[in-house]
């Protein structure tokens, strides 16, 4: 006998046909002590394991303390919380931690940007340096200021100029040092 649910179909012993060994985990809300009992018992014989609470705060309770459920059997019409109210709960429940989860990778996704956008100024600003570098150490003869006594402290100037510039200019558009 096997059983349709809306993401799997569980056969007689509570397993999924693909092989999963955990069994299904099920909470049972209902305010008969008799029936929740009887429901227990059967549905731990088919392999389930069971939990069974006997009103919806209860098991929101339980929920909100990190209790997991892969399914929720609800009898409809309780006295203190109807069926319709523990579901509704148990959505929002679902959703909050959705949204914490979401908030949360928001939070890493700012902070990657942040060192990528840091990582690609400091690269702008090194890339002409390191051209400048690159250029005066080809060691050709007709390379300008390559003979002269002040040609170092010339290009040194230069670069410290350029370097600053870049760094001056990155750091009014807000690319560096200042968090938006």
């Amino acid at each position: 006998m096997n059983y349709t649910g809306s993401s799997q179909t569980v056969n007689s012993r509570g397993l999924a046909p693909s092989g999963r060994r955990r069994p299904i985990h099920l909470v049972l809300v209902d305010d008969d002590d008799d029936f929740r009992e009887a429901a227990s018992g059967e549905l731990e014989d088919l392999g389930f394991t069971v939990q069974s609470f006997a009103d919806g705060a209860d098991m929101l309770t339980a929920f909100q303390r990190g209790m997991r459920a892969d399914v929720i059997v609800l009898d409809w019409y309780m006295p203190a919380m109807m069926g319709i109210d523990v579901l509704t709960h148990v959505r929002r429940l679902e959703s909050m931690a959705e949204n914490a989860v979401q908030m949360h990778f928001s939070a890493q996704s700012h902070r990657t940007n942040e060192i990528m956008r840091t990582l690609t100024v400091l690269t702008a600003i090194f890339l002409p340096l390191n051209l400048v570098t690159g250029f005066f150490g080809m060691n050709f003869e007709g390379l300008p200021l390559i003979h002269s006594a002040r040609g170092f402290w010339i290009i040194f100037s230069v670069m410290l100029v350029l370097g600053l510039g870049l760094s001056w200019f990155f750091w009014r558009k807000r690319y560096l040092g200042r968090t938006r």
